[in-house]
């Protein structure tokens, strides 16, 4: 019954072969199976064409799921452990939670992040609503930023929060809309910011986010695209009331499109454009006021330990990509983006610009 709530093909509907294509990808996207058969179709009366049968042979995901391994995080190698337990409350929802363990400033092994997450495609099993709840306590390394002057070196802050957003399908497999509050509370945690007169603060933030997409794999997209815009507002909002903590706007649009040139060749481009305004100028946050444009996610060629800052970001990237196997992809690539604090010019020769050949390995679970 829950596998079945997401198709269009059932019981009482005339059969259409297109609607049989599109239920098989929604199953697959669903993230409940490692295996989803081409669908047998058969006449339950052979020659009369009264109705046909459907059927999909399925392999369910393991319930249970443990990582173990390293990542780089602002150049510094981290450690982590994360596990994940499918149907932990009822049947589809999903527990996730992560450890972080890295060197303190006295340079001994320490547990840095703690987070916990918690989700469900559908609301309680009945609604077509999805919820996620995350919480956190994080040992960061950040820029301080006051208005639009940021600090070049990285200073450690304690992040203790957490948030619930609620997804809407507006038209189904097609646009969402997704609502989100944030909780976060903000403390200085480092020896060097003793005489920088930097106060701990809150967060208290609503986000909208709109998208739209036709990518029918996103952990590979092969075809299709997306775009969304999302408008977050801390503290403040207009007249009508206040959440509390600092007062800022963050308006943000993402958009990409992708094109199969041949079975393994695929061809993509991405767009981010964020401006960030916050109430306070002269206010000392950790609070990425300035977007950070430089690195493996954003621009290519340049060290993520040394990014373009600044209140305004526009990054456009566009790759293509040639799937050896399963597991190995290879990227030619080509990057411009900048981060400033006023404006918005399109003059190619004030764009930073990155290109070049990489690897992407995909983690392939055993079925």
């Amino acid at each position: 019954k829950i596998g079945l709530r997401d198709l269009d093909a059932v019981p009482g509907k005339i059969f259409n072969s297109d609607q049989v294509k599109k239920d098989r990808e929604r199953l697959i996207k669903a993230g409940y199976f490692s295996e989803v058969s081409v669908p047998e179709i058969s006449e339950t009366l052979p020659g009369k064409g009264t109705a046909i049968n459907i059927e999909y042979k399925v392999k369910e995901k393991p319930t249970n799921r443990v990582d173990v391994g390293i990542e780089l995080d602002r150049d510094i190698v981290l450690g982590f452990l994360s596990v994940g337990r499918n149907h932990f409350l009822m049947p589809t929802d999903v527990l996730t939670g992560k450890i972080q363990i890295g060197t303190d400033e006295s340079n001994m092994l320490a547990v840095r992040t703690y987070a916990l997450k918690y989700y469900q495609p559908w609301l309680l099993n009945l609604m077509p609503i999805s919820l996620e709840t995350a919480f956190w306590d994080e040992h960061a390394r950040q820029r301080l930023s006051s208005g639009s002057t940021q600090s070049s070196s990285l200073y450690e802050n304690i992040r203790i929060g957490g948030s619930i957003a609620f997804g809407i399908p507006l038209i189904k497999d097609f646009m969402l809309f997704t609502t989100k509050y944030k909780n976060e509370n903000i403390e200085p945690n480092d020896s060097l910011l003793s005489d920088m007169d930097v106060e701990s603060y809150a967060i208290r933030s609503l986000a909208g986010n709109l998208s739209f997409s036709t990518v029918k794999d996103s952990f590979n997209p092969k075809e299709g695209g997306y775009c969304s815009f999302e408008v977050e507002k801390g503290g403040k909002i207009g007249s009508l009331f206040d959440l509390g903590g600092i007062t800022f706007d963050r308006y943000s649009a993402n958009a990409a499109i992708f094109q199969s040139l041949s079975n393994d060749l695929i061809a993509g481009t991405h767009l981010f454009v964020g401006l960030i305004k916050p109430d306070d100028p002269s206010l000392k946050t950790f609070e990425t006021e300035a977007y950070e444009v430089g690195g493996s996610g954003s621009l290519r060629g340049y060290k993520e330990s040394s990014p373009f800052l600044g209140q305004r970001s526009i990054v456009w990237n566009t790759e293509l990509r040639k799937n050896f196997n399963s597991s190995l992809q290879g990227v030619l690539f080509f990057d411009a983006g900048k981060a400033f604090d006023s404006g918005f010019s399109l003059d190619p020769s004030t764009f930073y610009k990155g290109a070049g050949f990489g690897f992407r390995f995909f983690r392939i679970h055993s079925k």
